[in-house]
């Protein structure tokens, strides 16, 4: 992430996919998503690749447990408050 001019959200969005995916992410798909140019999708997907291989150790040595969260939606079905 370091050295790049692509944003965290960016980022985030990329490790999600690629990291749900069970047959893998292609960079097209990352460049139409992320909407960044295909270079820079393929560039993206094959830094989190790298992290993701197996290492001699384990990335989470402990049990895991991940929440599902949805952030976003139509600006209509806010409250007026946030509006």
């Amino acid at each position: 992430m370091h050295g790049t001019k692509l944003g965290y959200q960016a980022w985030a969005i990329a490790v999600f996919l690629c990291s749900t995916n069970l047959k893998g992410v292609f960079s097209m798909k990352l460049r139409h998503d992320l909407e960044i140019t295909q270079k820079s999708a393929w560039h993206l997907a094959h830094r989190i690749r790298k992290v993701l291989e197996a290492g001699d150790k384990p990335i989470f040595p402990g049990p895991v447990e991940a929440d599902i969260t949805y952030v976003g939606g139509l600006e209509k079905n806010k409250h007026k408050a946030k509006s």
